[in-house]
């Protein structure tokens, strides 16, 4: 069954209004209103918006801040619509739009923002990261308490995502307070949806552990959170929330074994999903809707539910994951139905899926945005969301604008003290740790995809300097995809490690070997010329068809092929990496085992 969707606090609420000229203040009124739009019909809020900015091609020279935050709260509703990739380059635009305007630091908060839940719902959790922290760091300026809350909110959903639990609810209890403090009732009740998402995780992990009693508890207060924000939406009237809301107590019941009461809970959450156009919650709620069927033993049902939710996937997105999830759901129908034949062959599709997934290296992208959130500047955001929240309170006392001034700035020099000392107690040898698994691949320890290319392009700009010859060698290994199928993935990593060991043995010390993702490598051979490169790949190539790689039950003789390329004057890495992989490529054609020059010219 899957784990509630954490509510995306950041763009429930209209973007904030800085000082306009007054030709130009309609248009930024009108685009809160567009933004608000998202949670009753995110189409109309899209056809608004683009009507609009059509209108005025010529204006925003005169009103860019204005043309901003259109084309923000455009992307806002795209975003709703599952149409991620539109929206992305809709906040692009706006962000774009507000370079050299004196726009307000909360409004450059606000599109960061946007971009960030866009990039984190594609997957792209660097991009959503580094979104995120610029939205924290405008807020923080602004001395914005109310947005500083919003962004640790989507910090948390981004933990989330990535499984850190205890730090995800550490950044939601402080959106929660901060919240509470300035009396943003919409906050608080996302606030509660993002930390009963956080217990449904820890009672699925419960569960696995076999610790029934954390388990119910944790599901117990995943009801009980999503009740309080489900009254807090319903007197707000804010429909997109009711159905978030809705639809996690309906999955709590689910997992209190009461599916019967669940199932009016979710059909409300899809009734309204359906309304206002929210693409993703309506697939999550028929999935939903296809476990409570189960439940009742109603397998025809749940395999219409499953139906519906497949033919909403949209083809612009990356949809492996709720596909997997459906997939999970049609295994369950079969087994249901006593067809286990199809449930054997839905198995493999769930297989199929997971190594996909796997392939795409999300592994990789975890540790290296853990490694980045975790170093010591994670100690100056944490800080200055408390300043942030303590500078609030001053300004809702209402004090005068120049004695806040002086509080703001007395706090910050104490944060910025007290953080100081934090950093000094943790030294640098924590820092260069942290930098140091940001730049390695967690399952063979070699080079990751972020360090190779970093290392590459200081390995072009001496190759431009000295005039010395670069060589880049994109190698695969061969059928490595049976492996995992017969032996299973942990046999499968075992072995990777073993090609790493067995392919650095064979290198220089100058040259760098990566992992690409999945079963490819990136070598990269400085001072080394077409004929070194060719050489150098040759001896790989035989160095693992030598001998077997050992797993659990025998061994596995493996190959492999390689594309070797050499940098051209002005070449970038993007183009070298891309003449590599096509020779690689020619190699696989050719029949595999073989080492392939690229093209030249």
């Amino acid at each position: 069954m899957p784990t509630p969707l954490p509510l995306l606090v950041g763009l429930l609420f209209a973007s904030p209004l800085a000082a306009a000229n007054e030709p130009c203040t309609h248009l930024l009124t009108e685009a809160d209103t567009i933004v608000a739009q998202r949670d009753r019909d995110a189409l109309v809020g899209v056809t608004r918006g683009e009507a609009l900015l059509a209108e005025l091609p010529d204006a925003q020279g005169g009103c860019p801040v204005a043309a901003a935050m259109l084309n923000a709260a455009v992307g806002s509703n795209l975003h709703i619509l599952g149409r991620n990739a539109e929206a992305l380059v809709r906040f692009r635009t706006a962000l774009d739009w507000l370079a050299g305007t004196d726009a307000s630091a909360a409004q450059w908060a606000t599109v960061h923002r946007g971009a960030g839940l866009a990039l984190a719902d594609s997957e792209d959790y660097t991009g959503a990261l580094d979104a995120y922290l610029a939205s924290l760091d405008h807020s923080q300026r602004a001395g914005d308490a109310l947005e500083a809350a919003k962004t640790a909110g989507n910090i948390g959903n981004l933990y989330n995502n990535l499984g850190e639990l205890d730090a995800s609810q550490r950044f939601h209890e402080q959106a929660l307070a901060g919240f509470r403090e300035v009396g943003h009732e919409p906050g608080v009740a996302g606030s509660l949806i993002n930390l009963g998402s956080v217990a449904a995780k820890r009672a699925l992990a419960a569960e696995r552990e076999g610790d029934a009693e954390t388990a119910r508890a944790q599901n117990q207060r995943l009801h009980d959170l999503n009740q309080e924000a489900l009254a807090l939406f319903t007197r707000l009237g804010n429909e997109r929330g009711i159905a978030y809301a809705a639809s996690n107590v309906g999955l709590a019941l689910d997992r209190l074994g009461d599916p019967a009461a669940a199932l009016p809970f979710h059909e409300r959450a899809l009734a309204i999903r359906a309304a206002v156009g929210d693409l993703h919650g309506e697939i999550y709620s028929r999935v939903t809707l296809a476990g409570s069927a189960l439940a009742l033993n109603q397998p025809a049902r749940a395999a219409a539910h499953l139906d519906a939710a497949e033919a909403l996937l949209p083809d612009d997105a990356e949809t492996v994951g709720l596909l997997l999830e459906i997939v999970r759901k049609r295994v369950a129908v079969a087994e249901a139905r006593g067809d286990f034949r199809e449930a054997l062959a839905q198995q493999r599709e769930v297989t199929r899926l997971q190594d996909e997934q796997a392939s795409r290296g999300h592994a990789e992208r975890v540790a290296e945005i853990q490694a980045r959130f975790d170093s010591d500047s994670q100690v100056r955001e944490i800080e200055l969301l408390r300043s942030a929240g303590e500078i609030q309170a001053l300004q809702l006392q209402r004090q005068r604008l120049w004695l806040g001034v002086v509080v703001l700035a007395s706090i910050l020099l104490a944060v910025l003290a007290a953080v100081s000392v934090r950093r000094l107690r943790l030294g640098h040898r924590v820092a260069r740790e942290l930098e140091r698994v940001a730049r390695t691949d967690t399952v063979t320890g070699l080079a990751n995809r972020r360090a190779v290319l970093e290392r590459l392009d200081l390995e072009l700009e001496r190759a431009r300097r000295t005039g010395q010859p670069l060589a880049l060698v994109m190698a695969d290994v061969d059928h490595f995809k049976a492996i995992n199928d017969r032996h299973g993935h942990d046999a499968g990593d075992a072995v990777l490690v073993a090609i790493g060991d067995r392919l650095t043995a064979t290198l220089r010390s100058q040259d760098t070997l990566a992992r690409w993702g999945g079963e490819e490598f990136l070598l990269l051979l400085p001072a080394t010329g077409l004929d070194a490169g060719l050489a150098i790949a040759e001896r790989l190539r035989r160095a693992i068809a030598s001998a077997p790689f050992p797993v659990a039950d025998g061994a596995e003789a493996l190959t492999l092929t390689q594309g070797v390329a050499v940098a051209r004057p002005g070449m970038t890495a993007q183009a070298l990496i891309k003449a590599a992989d096509q020779a690689l490529y020619e190699g696989k054609r050719r029949g595999r085992d073989l080492v392939v020059a690229a093209a030249t010219g």
